[in-house]
């Protein structure tokens, strides 16, 4: 039977694959390095952004409303209290920096109960964790012929370690380790593909970088 990618994962089924504790989990959580989402069915929210008039002064302009269906990303203090209690209640939602979410038709004040067993990973988030801490167990499916083989590669991981070590042999070690993120970012655009997010590129180059500041010349002066 072919093992069909899921759009997301129930934290015990993540926790079983990563052969990780929940207390582990949590400390991710924290981190801001892993987010939690919640399965919804029909959330109506209120999405907009932050006027900034200076001074910390701001204010919080409407865009629009909109029905949830599938899964809602929770912001860190949230997904932490819903792992720790049986139920928890939201008002907003995680969003980018200076937009918000938030639970409602943004007049009246209306809250959302999150149950632990709402909490889920979603496939996108689980497969951006699991290759920026360098995890080896893709997910499995079959192949058309009975076999069992891994999904993909996301990346293409053996090339930018070529490409890094092409770079710092032709053009010499760079000012700083964030030259040298950006410059990965800029080839892996080059070649038509998405890059990494910087943060999964800084984890990639880090022991590479800091082996370079221990034994490289002193130009190698600083680490952004």
């Amino acid at each position: 039977m072919k093992a069909w990618p899921k759009p997301f994962y129930h934290i015990d089924d993540v926790l079983t694959r990563w052969q990780m504790s929940e207390r582990d989990l949590t400390a991710f959580v924290l981190s801001g390095d892993l987010t939690l989402s919640a399965t919804v069915a029909g959330l109506r929210v209120t999405f907009g952004s932050f006027d900034d008039f200076g001074e910390g002064q701001y204010s919080r302009m409407h865009e629009g409303h909109r029905y949830i269906i599938g899964t809602i990303e929770l912001q860190r203090h949230d997904a932490w209290q819903a792992m720790q209690n049986e139920h928890w209640v939201i008002s907003s939602l995680k969003s980018p920096d200076g937009e918000f979410v938030d639970v409602g038709d943004g007049v009246s004040m209306v809250e959302h109960v999150v149950a632990r067993s709402d909490l889920v990973i979603t496939r996108v988030e689980m497969q951006r964790f699991e290759e920026a801490f360098g995890f080896d167990r893709p997910v499995r499916s079959e192949d058309p012929e009975g076999g069992r083989r891994g999904a993909p590669a996301r990346y293409d991981w053996d090339a930018f370690w070529v490409e890094v070590c092409r770079t710092i042999h032709e053009d010499g070690v760079p000012q700083t380790q964030s030259e040298l993120v950006a410059g990965m970012a800029a080839w892996f655009g080059r070649r038509q593909q998405s890059a990494p997010d910087d943060s999964t590129l800084k984890k990639k180059i880090r022991p590479l970088w800091q082996a370079l500041c221990r034994t490289s010349s002193p130009r190698v002066a600083r680490t952004p």
